[in-house]
């Protein structure tokens, strides 16, 4: 590569670790040429040659000629395609930031839409005897929503705002404690082979949601199997990443230099058509007659959430393999306080609800007075920001919602927080508790409740502010 010329090589010396014979390819050597531009090698040219060691000086020059006249071309093509690489990772990254901007805002949206459901049908169910049919169509009612408030979990996860609770833990040992939960979701006839390297280092993660991605990748796996035949491999290893470009990878990212654990689950099945290959990670995109498309999306929000990142290489007919990489770099723990130990709260103790949604308020309002509470109700940011400010001192707690049209909640926040800096403020949100984190830093709020939540739920976590 460092010579400016024609340099010739036996073909025997250079194919001797390979199943092939110089004469099958018709010529007896290689002659071969660095191609530089900006004294920098971008190519090889390579010309197979009949005349062995007597590739003779005009053969040479010919040949070093077309090198030099080929590399200016060829670096501008390579200048090229490298900016259309880049260009597609942007149109990539802009497509998945705004498929999880709306992920993420119908999550929230169904979560406000799914209290009232949870709410009211919980209020049913305590105002009717047990035996009452009306208790067992609100107890229904209440697991079908549950139900639905678990995808909305998932798309929280797609769009990076899955509840995640990091810590140290160890790649090995969470395979081996899910072989048996691994091989319920295997058919019968197919098998499902773990390897796990001796020297995988601890990651930074959230077992419970690890397991998710995991449990997902298998799934799939073994669903692609035809007639439920064939093997999937999970495989746990090493990797050192130099900073490079991983070829398709999801998102078009370019994980950071430094030492990785990759999970890989892999499959010999049907594959995937070349065509469907950039979408399986869309949310609701899904090939399967019934699928709802939200595994993999689920899959892909809680890898990018752990700080990792994907590959999937596939081909119809030829199986297909999922590779996930997790940083081995473990940050320090965030110190988090003690939860207060709840106590009673005095009657008549007056709270400040304020929801854009009317549904939330209704509810809100009646679980807090049946329990004893005064309430004052506001529709919107600046509703509550001119409530709290014509009685600053009326209030014992704030119950406010951080996503509303006209003010958002940390502008609420930091507005009454002004005003009196002792109130407790319980902040709520259709999204998850670090989501929320990001946007109050600074303005510490007493306490968090991520919508759908319970009357019991919003008694318990007002209990735990008032006691603060």
């Amino acid at each position: 590569l460092a010579s400016e010329s024609p340099v010739f090589h036996a073909v025997e010396t250079l194919l001797a670790d390979r199943d092939l014979e110089g004469e099958q390819l018709g010529f007896e050597g290689l002659s071969g040429i660095a191609m530089r531009s900006a004294d920098e090698t971008i190519a090889v040219l390579v010309v197979g040659t009949t005349l062995g060691p007597a590739f003779g000086a005009p053969g040479r020059h010919a040949l070093q000629a077309i090198a030099t006249h080929a590399a200016a071309p060829l670096a501008r093509l390579i200048a090229t395609l490298e900016q259309h690489r880049k260009e597609a990772q942007r149109q990539d990254a802009r497509r998945l930031e705004s498929l999880s901007r709306l992920a993420g805002g119908m999550a929230h949206d169904f979560n406000n839409l799914l209290m009232g459901v949870l709410g009211y049908s919980a209020m049913i169910r305590a105002e009717v005897p047990p035996e009452h049919p009306a208790g067992t169509h609100a107890r229904r009612i209440e697991q079908a929503a549950r139900r639905a408030a678990s995808l909305t979990r998932q798309l929280l996860a797609y769009a990076g705002r899955g509840n995640l609770e990091l810590r140290p833990c160890d790649p090995g040992g969470l395979l081996e404690g899910m072989r048996d939960l691994l091989a319920v979701c295997v058919p019968r006839h197919a098998a499902l082979r773990i390897e796990t390297a001796p020297d995988l280092p601890p990651i930074e993660g959230d077992p419970s949601q690890l397991r998710q991605v995991l449990m997902n990748l298998v799934t799939n796996a073994t669903e692609a199997l035809p007639e439920g035949r064939g093997t999937v491999h999970l495989r746990a290893e090493r990797v050192a990443l130099d900073g490079e470009p991983l070829a398709g990878a999801f998102g078009g990212d370019t994980p950071e230099p430094g030492d990785y654990v990759r999970l890989e689950v892999s499959d010999d099945g049907c594959g995937i058509a070349p065509e469907n290959l950039p979408r399986i990670f869309d949310p609701f995109y899904s090939t399967k007659p019934g699928g709802r498309g939200l595994g993999l999306a689920a899959v892909a929000g809680l890898v990018l959430g752990h700080r990792g990142c994907l590959t999937v290489s596939s081909k119809p007919g030829g199986g297909t393999t999922v590779s996930v990489y997790l940083p081995s770099d473990i940050r320090p723990a965030a110190v988090r306080p003690a939860t207060p130990v709840a106590a009673e709260p005095p009657s008549r103790r007056k709270v400040l609800v304020a929801d854009d949604e009317a549904l939330v308020r209704d509810f809100v309002s009646e679980v807090l007075r049946q329990a004893g509470y005064s309430v004052e109700t506001v529709d919107g940011g600046r509703a509550a920001v001119a409530a709290f400010t014509r009685d600053p001192g009326g209030f014992d707690a704030v119950l406010l919602d951080m996503t509303m049209p006209d003010m958002s909640g940390d502008q609420v926040l930091e507005a009454i927080r002004r005003i009196d800096p002792q109130v407790r403020v319980l902040l709520s949100s259709g999204y998850t508790a670090d989501d929320i984190a990001s946007r109050v830093e600074g303005s510490a709020a007493a306490g968090f409740l991520q919508k759908p939540y319970s009357d019991s739920d919003l008694l318990r976590k007002l209990e735990q502010v008032l006691s603060g």
